[in-house]
């Protein structure tokens, strides 16, 4: 007999078309058809940590986006787990760490809800507890839908600066069995746009054109947000030049600019002028 395919089944396309490599959770009702679908239909392929509290699921994906730079899937459990995991969602934000982050609520149709417990656990548009420190949110009402929402959430979550998102499924979806086969994009075509920063095919001619000149001179701040952005602070360690920065005031961790060199290499002195040396913070003038 041939496997018929869930609305959930759809979502574990997407997570194996890019290639998620663990989920974290705390278990809950509003989900069961994700979950299921992650065992049965997945195959355990994106192995599940199981948590106590969903802002320990949430922290663990920060922690692991942290430490590869790839992201990984934290599923909350309705309302009540959205707002337990509010804390770390807004650490993910401030931190600036791509977290994918999912949710579940209804059935939204009112007419297959259970007495009580469907109702409570059911809320018109569930990411408004979270938007102010999300990058994007989206609650999709058809399985149709659900590669669309998926693929554009990544695409949000891995461009700079990256930050959580966060997708809620209808239960009732997540149940329903698909009556065809939901195409899944071509999702090499749908990632993330290269960063804002010049590209390294320009970047070297510039730095052969300074390593020519007898008295270049470097002036740069804020120049990225992430570790890698650290090579790119001591690039003016490279050549006899002047060094001119206001990194200082900003609290960044970058080496002091360096003093001018005469040509034999040897250290020389800072210019001094009324307006104060490049390397004073309290030089006046631009």
């Amino acid at each position: 007999m041939a496997y018929e395919k869930f609305g959930s089944d759809v979502i574990i396309d997407m997570m194996r078309a890019y290639k998620i490599p663990y989920v974290s959770l705390n278990p809950g009702a509003t989900y069961r058809g994700l979950h299921d679908s992650l065992v049965n239909y997945g195959k355990n392929e994106m192995p599940i940590i199981t948590c106590t509290h969903e802002e320990t699921a949430v922290q663990i994906a920060h922690g692991y986006a942290k430490a590869s730079g790839k992201p990984m899937v934290a599923i909350v459990h309705d309302v009540v787990g959205l707002l337990h995991s509010c804390m770390a969602v807004f650490y993910t934000y401030l931190d600036r760490v791509p977290v994918f982050i999912m949710g579940a609520t209804g059935p939204m149709d009112t007419t297959r809800r259970r007495p009580q417990i469907d109702w409570i656990h059911t809320a018109n548009v569930q990411g408004n507890a979270i938007r102010d420190y999300v990058k994007w949110d989206d609650q999709p009402y058809n399985a149709a839908s659900i590669p669309e929402s998926f693929a554009r959430a990544y695409r949000v979550m891995m461009t700079e600066p990256k930050g959580p998102v966060y997708l809620c499924w209808d239960a009732g979806i997540q149940e329903d069995k698909l009556n065809g086969e939901i195409p899944i994009p071509n999702v090499a075509r749908l990632m993330p746009p290269s960063p804002i920063q010049v590209r390294a095919t320009v970047f070297r001619p510039c730095m052969r054109s300074a390593a020519s000149c007898r008295s270049p001179t470097d002036w740069r701040s804020c120049v990225a947000r992430c570790s890698r952005g650290g090579r790119s602070s001591t690039l003016g360690l490279r050549w006899p030049h002047w060094q001119l920065s206001a990194w200082h005031s900003l609290g960044l961790d970058s080496p002091r600019p360096t003093p001018p060199f005469d040509t034999a290499g040897r250290t020389a002195a800072w210019p001094s002028t009324d307006r104060g040396d490049p390397g004073d913070r309290t030089a006046r003038g631009p």
